[in-house]
């Protein structure tokens, strides 16, 4: 123990470790809790990674293009409704 309970009362040094090690502790809760959440959506990240994968493999790029490709408004519009259900 680096400080006992009366060194911690009258001392500075024990003061300025105490502050280090709460500081400390707030880092390693942002650390733990970025952690979580990486983990919790490893799942959904993984998910979109194997229809990513599928799409490029079945789908010709040729016929993305002649649909998307082509217009300003037909074309967002489309994209628009096939991206709906990926959130979903």
């Amino acid at each position: 123990m680096l400080c006992s309970p009366r060194e911690i009362e009258h001392s500075a040094k024990c003061f300025d470790y105490i502050k280090r090690y709460k500081n400390l502790n707030f880092i390693i809760d942002i650390l733990l809790a970025t952690w979580d959440l990486l983990v919790d959506a490893s799942v959904y990240i993984l998910f979109g990674l194997l229809v990513a994968g599928l799409l490029r493999v079945f789908l010709n790029p040729s016929s993305i293009a002649k649909h998307l490709g082509q217009g300003r408004f037909k074309s967002v519009l489309k994209s628009a409704f096939f991206g709906i259900p990926i959130p979903l």
